[in-house]
């Protein structure tokens, strides 16, 4: 629901160790438009390596998006960005129902205050 707390979980099994992977996570309204797409570079969280089985959340305090139907994609990368050793484009179908904050336009809902003097 809109303004409920949400996990992603990326599970991986990585034959050879990977240094330095980059996470990522594509959300995708069903007409093709990019809601978002954090990854773990950009946020300044970088695993040293990886090697077997294993898993990594994404986790949301509040998800501000409105309520509809998003596609989700994954990716491991490395650093550069430069070589992709998985990609799972719109891999992923998901439902966002309405919350708090209530909003049925756009693809965003800000929780925020109207104020008139």
């Amino acid at each position: 629901r809109t303004g409920d707390p949400a996990t992603f979980r990326l599970h991986y099994v990585a034959h050879e160790p990977i240094e330095q992977p980059v996470f990522g996570i594509g959300i995708i309204r069903l007409d093709g438009a990019e809601v978002c797409g954090p990854n773990t570079r950009e946020s300044d969280f970088a695993p040293a390596m990886i090697k077997g089985r294993g898993h990594i959340d994404f986790r949301i305090d509040s998800l501000p998006i409105v309520p509809g139907t998003f596609d989700l994609s994954c990716s491991l990368y490395n650093y550069t960005m430069s070589h992709a050793y998985d990609y799972r484009h719109r891999s992923h179908r998901f439902d966002i129902e309405a919350g708090d904050p209530h909003a049925e336009f756009g693809v965003l809902a800000l929780k925020g205050s109207w104020h008139i003097t």
